[in-house]
């Protein structure tokens, strides 16, 4: 209830100049790391799908495969409900092929090498072997969908490595979407092309929305720069009061902006 009220005033003191003009537009793209990493993290799955039903918006969850073996109900009801699915890796491990690469996340997350060597695939033909686990994983678990053409690289490795061999995987793994790579807001583009692979830049996650204000003012920025606001949110990570700030923000979105829901793989055909 703070969350809302809070937002409220904020939409008051930054949007009275725009009484009587047409709302800007903003395009919103809701996209779900489903990971299930930790004990009882499917708790807010239900609150979450039943959120964007509220807000009539489609998602985009990126399943890690083990948990689509896990909890197949879940993806069932993901796909049941119209939204789409990329791939997340079957046991999140990383993508990163050298220990030059492991050393650069380890300086990014203040993690030793060696733990992040640890969580890495190592090797190209090990990435593309869980590329297609974690495809089979989530085709068995929905039964009745065509093998997903969308990816999301655990933390983000790819925005730091940007390694080549990245995306030689993905093409071979039938991967023609990804979205791994931060925005670049000092040349913010909607989707890029990187060796054949659409690239659909992340702009935040769900951590930025603690901070009600700074949450609002990305939004202006994204709406701004002309291009997506693409949220990345762990459910994991979600609680009650998680899930009403962001019940909030979007509320508080679609009173400021004309806002236009899409998933992922919608984007490039958007603002082509």
């Amino acid at each position: 209830m703070k969350a809302k009220v809070l937002l409220i005033l904020i939409i008051l003191s930054v949007g009275c100049a725009d009484v009587g003009r047409e709302r800007p537009p903003l395009v919103v793209v809701l996209s779900f790391d489903y990971e299930g990493l930790f004990p009882g993290s499917d708790a807010y799955m239900w609150p979450v799908l039943d959120l964007l039903e509220r807000h009539n918006a489609t998602a985009t969850f990126f399943v890690m495969g083990r948990r689509a073996e896990l909890n197949p109900g879940m993806v069932r009801e993901i796909h049941r409900r119209n939204h789409s699915m990329g791939l997340h890796t079957y046991y999140h491990n990383f993508p990163l092929f050298s220990e030059e690469d492991a050393a650069i996340i380890a300086g990014v997350y203040n993690k030793s090498v060696e733990y992040e060597w640890n969580r890495s695939f190592r090797t190209k033909y090990a990435f593309y072997e869980d590329m297609l686990m974690n495809q089979r994983a989530v085709m068995n678990a929905t039964g009745n969908m065509s093998t997903p053409t969308m990816f999301r690289s655990p933390s983000l490795v790819v925005s730091w490595t940007r390694d080549p061999a990245y995306f030689e995987v993905l093409k071979e793994a039938g991967i023609e979407i990804d979205s791994s790579i931060y925005q670049d807001f000092n040349d913010p583009r909607p989707f890029y092309r990187i060796d054949g692979i659409i690239e659909v830049p992340v702009v935040a996650s769900e951590k930025r929305l603690q901070d009600t204000r700074k949450a609002y003012e990305l939004a202006e920025k994204t709406a701004e720069a002309g291009v997506p606001l693409v949220l990345y949110i762990h459910p994991q990570n979600m609680d009650e009061a998680m899930i009403q700030k962001m019940d909030a923000y979007l509320t508080a979105l679609e009173a400021r902006y004309n806002v236009t829901y899409l998933q992922v793989e919608d984007v490039p055909a958007h603002y082509s």
